[in-house]
């Protein structure tokens, strides 16, 4: 008897080390090798032979919209004990019984619901009118909206976007009420509306999406009236059209900050999804819905254009940076402090990284770049944050012999990062192109950090990146996805201390001068106060 473990996660050595938490001899299959067979291939593969356990591993348990394909696939083999497993080692047993009395009927149950809610938000969004020119608007009172239904959010790019754009708008004078479904770092009064999201359900990505339009369309048709908000700001999310829904029932104008497509992320970085085709159309009426749309990038707008979004409609608007929070000076002491923490000697230099380890962020070509450095330098890196490619950068680290060359703080609270990145001597911005040859089209906020920071930065000639930065002026360049020339550029400013300092003391007076989350409102406001007439 022996056990058979099915990796479905696709990631360096999460199989191990659950192979370690199981009993007995382990085989271990990746689920990549099985998919080629088909369904009557993976059958004769899997029922073979008789087996004491069989273990589907899965990155969480309950995935959306695979949980019915989990449960055959860890059924299939003749074993005593069945289970899928998640990283953690939670483990979830599972029988044809149970699939046959309570997984299919809820499937059919559930895919009904979606299909229900589906043509409801069709309907919705197909009835929403294109914008007209918008009147010149001055706000008072801002109803600013996050509709994406991640955890709370208590660290990251987007709590930072929320955080600086809210305070810019309040640094000009206007009032805000935050919807959202999760908590806010740094908002608890009465201005935050909690709106909570459907459960997540385990057969469908779709539904909690699609559902959150009833929720949050009602309560802002009841609240923004109440409230007096004079201006809706969006951030725009995957299936949400309430925004535009609520905006255009109360006859007020909509900002919708578009950050990217979300179909686009759904279909190259989300899980696999059923109503693509929906998503889409929710989306570009509700692009077309607004009356003046953020975009955080120039590679954003031809994709906008497509949509059918008026030039004259699209704003430009890189992200910004809180400067006062990054300050350099004012943050001397916290720097001794964290380096003695870290143990960082005082012949050392800390090259600092920060992101959520995203397919995009360049953290496992950051890894091989610290194997391409020699064992005698004296830099040690610092990687700020947590997310899924972790454990890939992780595993690069160990097969290269720099392990213990790296610290992982893990996710931090929003308030550690500026001390973190006062105690590094350079920054790092390792981005990767897209999978798809489209054009990287990302503002990374920690970009604007590290420049507040005044810290030299190494980042990759990419889309914006290799705009805001120049050359031996505010940051050294690399070609993404190029560990050579990362490892070549981090020895290269690791000899020149004076070049270091002359990137740093520019990045920053870059960063004060056009960077700022109040210069960032103030470009919103000046076109809402034109009535758009000068596109971007």
């Amino acid at each position: 008897m022996s056990c058979l473990l099915i990796d479905l996660t696709a990631e360096p050595g999460l199989a191990g080390e659950a192979a370690g938490r199981l009993d007995g001899p382990v085989e271990s299959i990746v689920y990549s090798e099985l998919r080629p067979l088909g369904f009557a291939g993976i059958w004769r593969r899997l029922r073979r032979r008789r087996l004491e356990r069989s273990v589907v591993l899965v990155p969480e348990l309950r995935t959306p919209g695979r949980w019915l394909s989990m449960v055959l696939l860890a059924l299939l083999p003749r074993a005593r004990r069945r289970t899928i497993m998640d990283r953690d080692g939670q483990e979830v047993p599972v029988s044809w019984a149970r699939l046959l009395t309570d997984e299919i009927p809820f499937c059919v149950r559930r895919r009904r619901i979606t299909r229900r809610v589906a043509q409801r938000c069709a309907a919705a969004a197909g009835s929403l009118r294109p914008a007209g020119r918008p009147a010149p608007l001055r706000p008072r009172r801002v109803a600013f909206i996050r509709a994406d239904l991640g955890p709370a959010l208590t660290a990251g790019g987007s709590l930072a976007h929320i955080r600086g754009v809210v305070g810019g708008f309040e640094s000009r004078g206007c009032a805000v009420e935050l919807l959202t479904p999760a908590p806010i770092a740094g908002f608890k009064d009465d201005r935050l509306h909690l709106i909570p999201a459907p459960e997540a359900d385990r057969l469908s990505v779709e539904l909690p999406h699609l559902a959150y339009n009833d929720t949050l369309l009602s309560r802002a048709v009841e609240l923004l009236p109440e409230r007096g908000v004079d201006l809706v700001y969006q951030r725009h999310a995957l299936g949400c059209h309430a925004g535009a829904s609520a905006a255009e029932a109360l006859a007020l104008p909509l900002v919708l900050e578009f950050n990217g497509s979300e179909v686009w992320i759904a279909r190259h970085w989300g899980a696999a999804r059923r109503q693509l085709e929906l998503f889409e159309e929710i989306e570009r009426r509700t692009l077309q819905a607004a009356d003046l749309i953020v975009a955080v990038s120039a590679a954003l707008k031809d994709p906008l254009l497509a949509l059918g979004v008026p030039e004259q409609r699209i704003l430009i608007n890189p992200n910004g940076v809180d400067t006062d929070r990054f300050d350099p000076d004012r943050l001397q002491q916290e720097r001794g402090r964290i380096r003695r923490r870290l143990g960082v000697g005082a012949d050392q230099l800390l090259a600092g990284f920060v992101g959520t380890f995203g397919p995009w962020h360049g953290a496992e070509v950051l890894a091989e770049a610290i194997g391409n450095v020699e064992a005698s330098s004296p830099t040690r890196f610092l990687f700020i944050g947590d997310g899924p490619r972790r454990r890939q950068a992780e595993a690069i680290l160990d097969r290269n012999g720099r392990a213990d060359r790296v610290t992982f703080t893990g996710m931090v609270g929003f308030d550690e990062t500026p001390g973190l990145l006062a105690a590094c001597d350079l920054c790092l911005s390792p981005h990767v192109p897209n999978p798809d040859g489209s054009p990287f089209f990302g503002s990374p906020t920690k970009l604007f950090e590290y420049m507040a920071s005044g810290r030299p930065v190494i980042a990759s000639e990419l889309g914006q990146i290799g705009e805001v930065l120049r050359h031996d002026r505010t940051a050294w360049l690399v070609p993404p996805g190029d560990p050579g020339s990362l490892a070549q550029a981090i020895v290269e400013l690791e000899r020149r201390p004076e070049l270091r300092e002359r990137l740093g003391r520019e990045a920053r007076r870059d960063a004060e001068r056009a960077h700022s989350w109040a210069a960032h409102v103030d470009r919103i406001l000046e076109r809402l106060a034109s009535g758009g007439e000068n596109a971007s």
